[in-house]
């Protein structure tokens, strides 16, 4: 297994709300179940895999690719190669916003 993963050290972010995607409190999601559980309601939970990689990306984000690809290449000296990613990656400050924003988008026009 091997996951695709980036360094957004230098990732621009303009504001904290940017960063952070909003996670249930462990009492609303208690409130939830005891609330289906008295209605009879049932409940799914589930994983998606790979989430951040189905969110398009907040802002252009260009990477380096790792050094094994470069010398794969055998490129010239100065033609370093520069990727675009269009999705949000796993290691990206703004990937859990990104996610949050496309999740609700498929989930409301559904």
């Amino acid at each position: 297994r091997s996951r695709l993963v980036c360094r957004g050290f230098s990732e621009a972010v303009n504001s904290v709300d940017d960063i952070y995607a909003s996670t249930p409190t462990f009492a609303s999601l208690k409130a939830r179940v005891t609330y289906a559980v008295s209605r009879n309601h049932s409940m799914f939970l589930g994983d998606i895999s790979t989430a951040y990689l189905h969110a398009d990306a907040m802002q252009e984000t260009f990477v380096l690719p790792p050094q094994e690809f470069e010398s794969s290449l055998h490129l010239k000296a100065n033609d370093a190669p520069v990727w675009r990613l269009p999705r949000a990656t796993y290691g990206l400050k703004s990937a859990p916003k990104s996610w949050q924003q496309h999740l609700t988008q498929v989930l409301t026009v559904g």
